[in-house]
């Protein structure tokens, strides 16, 4: 079974229509995104995605779609900018999870795509006799 299919205009229905500069780099940074996130999923023994769950598709490409998008949002992994004039200034700094400027998946994103397995040793029946 193939993986679902992740396009540029996936990223930019969940986001924004992307500039010239990112249209360039999109491409691979998908490919990028979706190695990362099969590597982990493989990693926890989800080897192929499951066969005909449109929902679990949909998770998949949003998935990857905010791996770029947090890549795209602060590409040179800055953390903080000012900016002074006279005696104006102004501090930005950004949030944790696009500080970085990398490539990740977060634990929680691996969750949702992983089967659910039940929980627990052992069951225990209540009310045989």
């Amino acid at each position: 079974m193939d993986w679902p299919a992740v396009t540029k205009e996936a990223i930019e229905s969940r986001w924004r229509v992307l500039t010239a500069a990112e249209l360039t780099i999109v491409g691979q940074r998908i490919q990028d995104a979706e190695a990362e996130l099969q590597y982990q999923l493989r990693l926890r023994g989800l080897t192929e995605p499951p066969t005909g769950d449109t929902v679990w598709d949909t998770i998949y490409v949003a998935t990857v779609a905010e791996m770029v998008r947090r890549v795209l949002l602060n590409p040179e992994g800055w953390l903080q900018e000012s900016e002074a004039i006279d005696d104006y200034r102004r501090d930005r700094r950004r949030d944790s999870a696009v500080s970085t400027g990398l490539m990740y998946v977060s634990d929680a994103e691996i969750v949702k795509l992983l089967p659910l397995r039940p929980r627990g040793a052992f069951t225990i029946r209540l009310g045989q006799t």
